[in-house]
Parts: C-alpha cells; structure tokens; sequence
C-alpha cells in the first residue's frame, strides 16, 4: 500500500510565559551529561471515535490548534525541553522553542495498522532514525509531529533528545501536555533537580559509549501477551530447570527468552556470541526514598550483566539477569544525600562501559524497558491511545520492551545484523511464545 504524508506547515512552539533569566542555563546531572546526545522517537497513535468526534471542536483545524496552544503553555513548566545544547554540555533555558510540524496523510489510520511496520510509519516522525543518532545536527530537543488521517484518526510523534529526557520523562511530560489540553488551568509540576542527586564532574573525558548507525541491521517487533508468558513459566518450570523458582518478573522472562534466542543466532553462524547485557535500569523507583515520576531528566543508569558464561539456556540467563539486578541495587541503591558519592561510582560504571564498547572483541547486548510507564495513558480529549510505537534508532543488538496496548502483553523491538534476525525470527522456542508483527489492534 502507497502511503503519502504531505507536511502542511512547519513552526516553533514557544513557552506560554518567557523563562525567568534565573532558569537559564540548567545545572544538569552527571547523568545528564553522561548520555549521548542521540533521539528517543515514539508515535501515539488515536484512531477516529464517531462518538468523540461528535465534539464540533474536534475538527482538524481544531484540534491543531488546541495542541498548539496546550504545547505553548505545558513548555512553561518544561521549560528546559524549549532550550539547546550549549558548548558545555549543559542546557540553556532560552525559550528557542520545539519544532512541531504538521502533516496529512490521505488514507485511513485503522488499514496503516494493520501493517505496523510499513515503510511509511517513520514518516509520521519528524526526524529518521539515522538522524536521531546525529543529535548534535539538530538544534531543537524536542520535534513534534502531527498527522491527521483521511478517516479522522490522528498521530502524535515526538522526537526526545536524551540529554533532557529518558523514557519516564517523555511519559510524563506526553500526559501533562495532554491534561492540559483538556484543562487549560492545569498545573503540571515537573522537577529539573536531578544534578541534585548526581552532581556533575566538570568536563567529561571517558570513551564515548558507541552508538552509531549499523548499516546491515533489521529491527523486527515481537509481541508476547501473557497467556503465552503464563505458558512460558510452565514449559521452563518442567524443562528448564524450575525457573518459577527464581520468581522472573515478566520483563526478566522475556528478557531471558529473547538473550537465549540471540545466542542460539550467533552461536549456529559460529559467531562470537554477546558475552554482557546492558540493561537500563530506571532509578526513581530504586532509590530510598523512591522518587515520582515527576522528577524530569535522566534517571536511567547503565547496568553491565555478564551473561551465558556457564549456560545459555533460559533458566541460566534470567538467573545472571537477576544476579545482576541485585549487585546493582547493592553498589548503586544509595541514600539521597550520598549524591557525591554516588557520581564517583557512576563515572567509575561509565567508563568501564565506554572502554567495552570500543572494543572491537566484544559484543553486548542492550535491554531497555519502557513497561509500566503510563504511555496508554495520553488522553489528548479524543480517547487513549489506539498504538503507542516505540520507533527504534538503527542500534545493533539493541531489545526495547514496552506495554502492548491489551492487558500485560508486552512489545519487544528487536535490532539485530540481518543474518542473525533470519535466524532470530525463525527460533522455534520463541515462537511457540510470541508472534513477529501481528496488528495492534
């Protein structure tokens, strides 16, 4: 199916009320400065609602309109997401503004779903997945897409840089943005404190954490509902070992299916396998005491887990999942008011992390889950969300996990080199378990 989106006009958002000078520039955290300057992309799909749209105010031309002005005042209180990067790595509270473009695509949202991963998806994004991994070329730190469909349906795209926002920041500020929308006189409340918590060390020299662009990768999306997760505690409990007995969340359980499918790839190509998983682990609720989600920025930290060194089987690798979480929570989950030391250990994590990944001997892998974060929650007054869509960069061996929109289903979006996804996508043992790209709907 030929699928057009026709860009209709292109603007700056502006906050509502200039920025204080005070504000300006931003003290970032040390995990702020830590992270690559690369671009989160998600896309919030909302099918047409007859009964919604009965709303006269919900005509096109409206509802841009409204999320325009919605935009222009939540960026008031999220007034660092409206600045640029400066020469020292910080971000100066200018009010520059967040581009927001605005397109047309002449066909129906519900038949686009039906083949998610069309080629014309991206391109309800403003920004590719080459480019979010060149941040440094793109001035705003935030890009907005809008797209309204032939039937009424409408998307939402944002494009996050990762030096203001990781993925419970862009669900929060994606709801308050949304509440305000439906309520002009709401007051969101977001906290940029976070160089509180992880104080910054000046100028950074570690080895950068290698992200680039792989031209020979395939992202695939592979959904396990939870019946089939159910089952797959059953099958590992009789054949695996007794892996209830490690008590796997769901995340850890898909995890480990999926790292064991990866392995079984490389192995059967005779290529050196993964030997560690970096696995982001959001802090906030980690922390003592936990912290809201309102607390905006980077509170994600890389965890380094050496896994399938004495076996590579499902019951072997969530093991040296959860073995790492709980070394983690030892060395990392600190008091808040040990904030500098805290920092030493994270720069001390960052650049061992940095010196693997410049080391062309080995292979890692990365795990990024996005469940639990209100994502279906982003109500613009025209209903949930029908498909939110997490649009992975080109990454290789990168898995990001997210909720599906029914129940504890879960997304996995997984980028490999092509020859290991030919062998990835056919495992038997993953299939008997989930489905590759079926509709959201």
């Amino acid at each position: 199916m030929q699928i057009e989106i026709e860009i209709l006009s292109k603007e700056t958002i502006k906050p509502y009320h200039a920025t204080p000078s005070n504000k300006e520039p931003m003290q970032s955290s040390l995990l702020d400065q830590l992270s690559p300057h690369i671009y989160t992309r998600v896309i919030f799909f909302y099918l047409h609602d007859n009964n919604t749209h009965k709303n006269p105010q919900f005509t096109s031309s409206n509802i841009t309109n409204l999320l325009k002005i919605s935009l222009s005042k939540t960026l008031t209180k999220y007034y660092p997401f409206a600045g640029r990067v400066n020469s020292d790595n910080q971000i100066d509270c200018n009010d520059k503004g967040v581009d927001l473009d605005v397109g047309f695509c002449n066909c129906r949202l519900f038949n686009i779903l039906q083949q998610p991963e069309s080629e014309s998806v991206p391109e309800m994004l403003p920004i590719s997945g080459n480019e979010a991994l060149n941040g440094k070329l793109i001035d705003s730190l935030v890009k907005i897409q809008i797209t309204h469909f032939k039937c009424g349906g409408i998307s939402i795209g944002g494009c996050f840089s990762h030096k203001v926002a990781d993925a419970s920041s862009i669900a929060t500020f994606m709801n308050d943005w949304a509440t305000m929308t439906q309520n002009p006189n709401f007051n969101p409340c977001p906290q940029f404190i976070g160089g509180s918590y992880f104080p910054t060390y000046g100028q950074i020299t570690l080895s950068p954490i290698l992200l680039s662009a792989h031209k020979n990768c395939l992202t695939k999306r592979v959904v396990f509902n939870m019946s089939k997760i159910n089952s797959l505690l059953r099958y590992s409990d009789e054949k695996m070992g007794g892996l209830r007995e490690l008590n796997p969340t769901r995340v850890e359980t898909v995890s480990g299916l999926i790292c064991r499918s990866i392995l079984g790839a490389y192995t059967s190509l005779s290529r050196k396998k993964p030997e560690f998983v970096n696995v982001i682990v959001n802090l906030r609720t980690r922390m003592r005491p936990t912290l809201l989600g309102n607390h905006i920025g980077n509170f994600a930290l890389h965890n380094l887990v050496e896994i399938g060194k004495n076996d590579m089987g499902l019951h072997g690798i969530v093991c040296d999942l959860k073995e790492g979480m709980s070394r983690f929570c030892e060395e990392f989950v600190k008091d808040q008011d040990l904030g500098n030391e805290r920092s030493l250990q994270i720069y001390n994590s960052y650049k061992k992390l940095g010196e693997l990944s410049c080391d062309m001997n080995v292979e890692m892998l990365l795990i990024s889950s996005w469940c639990r974060f209100p994502f279906y929650e982003v109500d613009f007054g025209f209903g949930k969300p029908g498909w939110v869509s997490f649009r992975a960069n080109p990454i290789k061996n990168c898995i990001f996990l997210c909720d599906a929109r029914v129940g504890d289903d879960i997304e996995a979006w997984v980028t490999l080199e092509d020859q290991i996804m030919e062998i990835f996508e056919l495992d038997k043992e993953l299939l008997d378990f989930a489905c590759v790209n079926p509709s959201p709907l």
